[in-house]
């Protein structure tokens, strides 16, 4: 058996390649660039998977070093539209960071929306048992109710009569 990848790994469209945006995407402050360069660092290595860059997402999504680092390699997880993944997107859901579990309830609903709400669920239940669906249950909930109330949009009551208020 050889240790060659099946596929060569695609370019990134920036100099330096891929090695170049792996280095930005892992060493942040580090590398030089900015907090933004290198959120889209993150994104890039997960429109050009790899095992390298996957496992660096990973790595990232669960041993990053800030909140806003492991928000973004959840997102980047969930965009990969693997289930592969999906411990370390679950794993956040118990983050204590806002940003971080809101990353992971974006990142549920798009894996389930490319893929299939069932299979992610069948996954979740594989992956972690009873809890981790108590879990995914709740996250998928709270975000269809928070869809509904967007799609929703204000409503007008009779607040006096003076005339019509928002609420």
């Amino acid at each position: 058996m050889t240790d060659q990848p099946l596929s060569p790994e695609p370019e990134l469209p920036v100099p330096g390649g891929r090695h170049v945006v792996r280095v930005i995407a892992q060493e942040g402050a580090a590398s030089g660039v900015e907090p933004p360069v290198r959120y889209a660092a993150i994104a890039a290595l997960a429109r050009h998977p790899s095992a390298a860059n996957l496992n660096l997402l990973t790595d990232l999504a669960r041993l990053g070093e800030d909140f806003y680092v492991r928000g973004h390699a959840v997102l980047a997880l969930a965009h990969t539209g693997s289930y592969a993944h999906l411990g370390a997107v679950l794993a956040a859901l118990e983050a204590t960071e806002p940003f971080e579990r809101a990353a992971a309830v974006k990142a549920l609903r798009h894996l389930a929306a490319v893929t299939s709400e069932e299979a992610v669920r069948a996954h979740a239940l594989a992956l972690g048992g009873e809890e981790a669906m108590r879990r995914l249950d709740a996250a998928l909930a709270a975000a269809g109710r928070q869809a509904a109330e967007a799609r929703r949009g204000p409503r007008v009551t009779e607040a006096d009569p003076g005339g019509p208020a928002t609420s």
